[in-house]
C-alpha cells in the first residue's frame, strides 16, 4: 500500500487531501514521488523552491521517524524537512 496513516497526523489531512494527492508525511520510505502542490503561504513555497521542491519536481523519501524530520532526496541532494513542511507538501506517485 502506498499511503500509511497514523493517529496524530497533521490537520491538513482533513482539509487538503484530494484525489490521490496526500501529504508527504504519509508516503513510505523509498517511495519515488512527484510533488503535486505545496499548501501554505508564499514564504513556505519560496523556501521549498530554494531547495528544489516545487510542483512537478521528483522526490524520494530517504528517512523519517515519528513526528521528527523527514529526509528526502531531491536532485541528488538530501534535505531534512520538519514535520510541518512535510504536511504542506502534497505528493502523488511518480510515473
Amino acid at each position: 500500500m502506498f499511503w500509511r496513516a497514523r493517529k496524530g497526523d497533521c490537520e491538513i489531512l482533513q482539509t487538503s487531501s484530494r484525489g490521490n494527492h496526500l501529504p508527504l508525511i504519509l508516503a513510505q520510505i523509498g517511495q519515488k514521488l512527484a510533488v503535486a502542490s505545496i499548501e501554505g503561504e508564499q514564504q513556505i513555497q519560496s523556501r521549498l523552491a530554494d531547495f528544489g521542491v516545487f510542483p512537478q519536481s521528483e522526490i524520494k523519501i530517504i528517512n523519517k521517524s515519528g513526528n521528527g524530520p523527514i529526509t528526502i532526496l531531491v536532485k541528488n541532494s538530501r534535505i531534512a524537512l520538519g514535520w510541518d513542511l512535510g504536511c504542506a507538501i502534497m505528493v502523488q506517485e511518480s510515473l
